[in-house]
Parts: C-alpha cells; sequence; structure tokens
C-alpha cells in the first residue's frame, strides 16, 4: 500500500480498551508520532505538533457527537487546511460499512462548516473546504477485507472512470505490522501496537521485556503517556488483586527501571493463573478466551431475551452485557 510504511461533551468510550487509544492519541504528541511512524507521504513532514488543534464538541456535527471512539484534528498551516478524522474500530469483526460510514461523517462536518459560513465567503472564488483525511485504527485478529476506496463499494464502477465520487481512506492495521520493524520504530506508538496484538498475558509480559531497551530510552513525557495507555489495556486484564499490586509498582518506576514493570507484572500473572487453575476455572478465561459465552449473550440479546436471564445462563456479569448490547445497536 503507497500510502503507509509497513507490508457536547463526547460521550465516553464504550470499553477500557477504547478509552485506552483515545487518551493516547487525544495527545497531539501522540498523534504525530502515529502519523510519522505508519505514513510516508509527503504532506506528513509538514506538521508540526502546535499547529493541531484539538476539535471539540462544538466543531463536531450533532448526529455523530456520541460516538464511541472518533479522534478529530484539525491543522491549519499556510496554504493548507486540513481536518484529520480518525476512527478507532477496536473490536474483532471487520466493518464492512466502513466507508459509508466514513463518507456520512466527512459530509456532515462539511455540512457544518457551510453553516457557519455567510454567503459571501462561500461563493467567492477562492473558497476551499478544508481537505479531510479519514483514518481507521483497526486491531481486530481478522484480515481487513473491506474496500478501501469508496468508489469500489458503487454499482459497475469499473465502468464510470473518474465520474464516481471517490476517497481512500488510512488505514492503521495493528497486526499487519511486522513486529521487528516496530520495535526498530522505538517509540510510544510502536510499541502500543507491539503489545497490543491478541495475545495472552504471559505473552505480553514477554513482549514487555523485549521492549524494555526500548522504554528505557523514552522521556518522561512519553513514558507517562506509555503507562497510561498500559493501565487501561494490559493491567486491567488482571484479577483486582494482583492488578492493584502491579499499579504500586507502576507508581513509582521511571523508564529506566521498567524492568520492574516486566518482573512484578510477571510475577501477578503467574500468581493470577495458579489462584484461576486453584478455583477450579479454565485458565483460557482469565487470558480472555471468552467467545463462546459471549457468542451465546450476542445471540440471546439478538433474540430479546431478558438481560437478567443471559447473566444467569452465561454466568457473565451484568457490565459485560451491557456492554455487548451497545455494540450490537452500532
Amino acid at each position: 500500500m503507497p500510502d503507509e510504511k509497513h507490508s457536547g461533551k463526547a460521550r465516553q468510550p464504550h470499553n477500557v480498551h477504547d478509552k485506552s487509544y483515545k487518551e493516547l492519541l487525544g495527545n497531539k504528541r501522540m498523534f504525530l508520532q502515529l502519523l510519522t511512524t505508519f505514513l510516508t507521504e509527503d504532506w506528513v513532514r509538514d506538521i508540526d505538533e502546535e499547529d493541531l488543534i484539538t476539535v471539540d464538541k462544538s466543531f463536531i456535527p450533532k448526529s455523530f457527537r456520541d460516538k464511541q471512539a472518533d479522534i478529530v484534528y484539525r491543522l491549519r498551516k499556510q496554504d493548507m487546511d486540513v481536518i484529520f478524522y480518525v476512527l478507532l474500530e477496536l473490536q474483532s469483526t471487520v466493518d464492512f460499512s466502513m466507508p459509508i460510514r466514513l463518507l456520512s461523517y466527512m459530509t456532515e462536518i462539511w455540512w457544518k462548516i457551510l453553516g457557519e459560513l455567510n454567503d459571501d465567503e462561500i461563493t467567492r472564488k477562492d473558497f476551499r473546504l478544508p481537505a479531510i483525511i479519514p483514518m481507521v485504527l483497526y486491531n481486530g485478529p481478522e484480515a481487513w477485507t473491506v474496500k478501501r476506496n469508496f468508489r469500489e463499494i458503487q454499482s459497475a464502477y469499473q465502468h464510470f472512470g473518474d465520474h464516481l465520487l471517490d476517497f481512500r481512506y488510512v488505514l492503521f492495521d495493528v497486526h499487519r505490522y511486522n513486529d521487528p520493524e516496530l520495535q526498530e520504530d522505538a517509540n510510544v506508538v510502536a510499541s502500543v501496537f507491539f503489545l497490543d496484538k491478541r495475545i495472552t498475558l504471559r505473552e505480553a509480559v514477554a513482549r514487555l521485556n523485549d521492549l524494555s531497551d526500548v522504554i528505557k530510552q523514552f522521556s518522561i513525557e512519553d513514558f507517562q503517556s506509555f503507562i497510561r495507555w498500559f493501565k487501561h489495556s494490559l493491567l486491567s486484564r488482571l484479577p483486582q488483586r494482583e492488578k492493584t499490586k502491579v499499579s504500586r509498582v507502576i507508581s513509582r518506576i521511571t523508564p529506566q527501571e521498567v524492568d520492574k514493570l516486566v518482573s512484578n507484572l510477571g510475577l501477578a500473572v503467574e500468581e493470577a493463573l495458579r489462584d484461576a487453575r486453584t478455583d477450579g476455572k479454565l485458565e483460557g478465561k482469565l487470558e480472555g478466551k471468552l467467545e463462546g459465552k459471549l457468542e451465546d449473550a450476542r445471540n440471546m440479546l439478538l433474540e430479546n431475551e431478558p438481560v437478567e436471564k443471559i447473566c444467569k445462563f452465561t454466568g457473565l456479569p451484568l457490565e459485560k452485557i451491557e456492554e455487548l448490547k451497545k455494540d450490537l445497536r452500532h
């Protein structure tokens, strides 16, 4: 792929994983790191952190102001007026409606802008709408097989050439990036991608250890961004007792002491797995392998079964059922 390097107050994201990425990329430095690490377009080199403006709720159209995992930046620099719209697709399934969703968000942004201008401004010869660069961050294990060019989801597009509406969205596919290259990039976003693949907690400890030399070179600011993501994503998978123990270590360490984090996380994981076996639970449950129960819950929700009945049948907590219910609405 030529454009990529490697082969109101908005409602809060609906799960901790969405929140972790929204918080990470809500930091302008981290967002710019995403662009410069994984895109090789010439225009990327012209962006400075201070030129990025985080778009607040007043700019986002009401119809998608409550989307759960969107990030919007605006860049105004010399002759550039660009809006970066990032949709975080943090789920295990591929969404084939993505090109249509992106188009609807883009057109609503433009209508919002036009609605704030007077006719004299719009009818000027030199009037230009801001460019919108749609982006998708996907971390599911399945290959992303959704069409990247909008024209390709239109019937008989081969016959009509340039007469059809078209755009190509940027895709950041976490699983597609090569592990050695992610380690070589040696920054926070690449490290997050390296750790965010569908792995067990034991594998996560090993990968964190592989990154230790990279993390030791992080600035304090970058290390804090990494740790916030780590708490929301990896640490949240531990039982509360072990999570509390590791959290105490995290609150005191510096980038140069990351080996302590690796050691304590490893001990916590082994302790949690040992407890799970003692309690007669499946180790796979701790590792996040709840596909069977989750699938049963989804099917029962589609049949409009009561939430209480689903909880009793699957053994899943009420919070998880409500989360699945929200997912099915989108």
